[in-house]
């Protein structure tokens, strides 16, 4: 176990806190939405409040063309097709079963990290490898549930895989010299445009029919993930290393677990719930 200075531990848990409740909030803006809108709008609008903190931390800075390249690969997984299948995921199945799931990045990227940047492996790794796919199997719906989307679960522990797979690909930018915050901004542009344009093409084809309340919860999802977690936890890698904080970032799940009850009034059946704690347990593990 690794001590944390209690700035970044609180800095951390706000962040997470955040990123739970922007998912929640998300599953709501899409109740009259499609997944491709909604993240075009989310990024979109929260672009602008990004480029703030990039210029006043010094700007761009130089990076090379392979590493802005790479940062943009990262978004194409993470921020694009991650999101989507997440949102997706979310959108047809129930919070409390997609949100474990969908969270479980922060293993994924300590199970890669000694294959693609050589780092050291833990030893509790096959340990929490053991409690996330059991819980993750427990969030699976049962065949009691025939009315349940089965591959919900599936779909948002895919997402989580790319997830942790770009997290490795931002650490690679970020050794590369690249500033956190030039980072995210870079992943923000491309992902934005991918999603703008993916939503331009649909429009034209189906149309998009959309609420006015469905469009403002984006707004604040996106403000939430983004504008407001993404900046208090880029403000916690200034004080600890990201591979101490990256497994604390699982708290995600429990957040959304519970704003699910709250926001949402949904009812976690046993299982679920014994999944939910069994996956927690296996990414904190690895703290």
């Amino acid at each position: 176990m690794i001590s944390l200075e209690p700035s970044s531990l609180i800095l951390v848990l706000s962040a997470t806190m955040c990123w739970g409740l922007a998912q929640v909030i998300g599953k709501l803006a899409l109740k009259n939405m499609s997944t491709i809108l909604f993240n075009a709008i989310r990024l979109s609008v929260t672009v602008p409040l990004v480029i703030f903190p990039a210029v006043l931390g010094g700007g761009l800075g130089n990076p090379s063309i392979w590493v802005m390249g790479v940062a943009a690969l990262s978004a194409l997984l993470g921020l694009f097709f991650a999101a989507h299948l997440f949102f997706y995921s979310i959108k047809r199945e129930a919070a409390n079963r997609i949100i474990p799931a969908g969270n479980t990045h922060p293993f994924w990227m300590m199970a890669l990290a000694p294959i693609f940047l050589g780092e050291e492996l833990k030893l509790v790794l096959p340990v929490s490898a053991g409690l996330i796919f059991i819980g993750t199997f427990l969030l699976l719906p049962s065949r009691r549930e025939p009315s349940r989307w089965k591959a919900g679960v599936p779909l948002a522990s895919l997402a989580a895989f790319l997830w942790g797979f770009s997290t490795i690909i931002d650490k690679y930018c970020l050794n590369a010299g690249m500033s956190v915050s030039t980072l995210i901004l870079v992943k923000m542009l491309v992902a934005a445009a991918l999603f703008d344009i993916t939503a331009g093409i649909v429009s034209q084809k189906r149309g998009l029919n959309v609420s006015r309340r469905s469009v403002q919860l984006s707004i604040v999802s996106g403000i939430l993930a983004f504008a407001v977690g993404a900046f208090l936890y880029s403000i916690a890698l200034n004080i600890e290393q990201a591979g101490t904080l990256a497994p604390i970032s699982g708290t995600t799940i429990f957040f959304g677990f519970l704003f699910s009850i709250l926001l949402l009034g949904e009812r976690p059946t046993r299982k679920s719930v014994l999944g939910t704690i069994l996956v927690i347990t296996g990414v904190l593990l690895m703290v």
